[in-house]
């Protein structure tokens, strides 16, 4: 075996270069502003519809243990 087949015509990457490699990225997309508002905004309405139901006594809303 020679020298020249040795080589492997690059140099060896750092370790941060390998390790960049093989990350995935965990980030998770990206949400705007308005979409966050809006979602909160519908998490809370169906929170009080929700709640609303529960002290109108309606049956579905109820837990296990309380329905009739």
């Amino acid at each position: 075996m020679t020298e020249e087949a040795a080589k492997k015509g690059r140099p060896t990457p750092s370790r941060k270069d390998a390790e960049s490699k093989r990350k995935v990225s965990t980030l998770a997309p990206v949400v705007g502003k308005e979409n966050k508002k809006r979602e909160k905004a519908l998490a809370r309405d169906r929170r009080i519809a929700a709640r609303e139901a529960y002290m109108r006594g309606d049956e579905n809303a109820l837990p296990i243990r309380d329905r009739g």
